[in-house]
């Protein structure tokens, strides 16, 4: 809650930014992170309302639940690779962010991941990700979901979301421009959606 803070240098030794660390700093514009950080805990950042970038640095491996939670003017991020999962509402409300690149480390995307990211209109799934959450992708701008073609769990097809024999429809984005839509003979089950 330093609502006056706007930058902050970490020094090269520390190794973890534990929770809610910076929650609600709202003037913090520039964090310098050590090449040697390792995890950014949950909520970290959360309501950093003026952080428009943030490099994460490789060494990352660990970004918990709401770490950027409404970071309201952050409007493009790479995850580094090594990065495993991709946390429940770990971007929520980051109504600026306009690309998110997900590592091919990706294995696990998590409940609501990119939920109120309402810039962005496409996610790529990489190859490794063996578990969506059948609510990661509640985002009413998402337009489409493709997923690498070497994923032995998921596929895509023209950008909705299925597992990979195709008998669980898991996301239709709500902006697919499409005016009507016909499912799959293979499908029988329809995910639910939370509200």
């Amino acid at each position: 809650y330093c609502k006056s803070l706007k930058t902050i240098s970490i020094p090269e030794s520390m190794m973890a930014i534990n929770k809610r660390t910076f929650d609600s700093c709202y003037a913090l514009e520039s964090v310098d992170l050590p090449g040697n950080l390792i995890m950014i805990d949950e909520l970290a950042f959360n309501e950093c309302r003026s952080l428009a970038k943030i490099d994460i640095p490789k060494s990352v491996s660990v970004i918990n639940r709401m770490a950027f939670g409404s970071c309201e003017s952050l409007e493009n991020i790479t995850l580094p690779d090594g990065v495993t999962v991709l946390s429940t509402d770990v971007f929520s409300n980051c109504v600026s962010l306009k690309e998110l690149i997900l590592p091919e480390s990706i294995e696990t995307i998590e409940s609501s991941a990119i939920w109120g990211c309402d810039n962005i209109k496409s996610i790529s799934v990489p190859a490794k990700t063996t578990f969506i959450d059948e609510n990661a992708f509640i985002n009413k701008c998402l337009e489409s979901v493709i997923v690498d073609e070497e994923n032995k769990y998921y596929k895509s097809v023209d950008g909705v979301l299925f597992n990979k024999e195709m008998t669980k429809l898991i996301t239709y984005p709500v902006s697919k421009k499409a005016e009507e839509y016909t499912v799959p003979d293979s499908v029988k089950t329809i995910c639910n959606l939370e509200n």
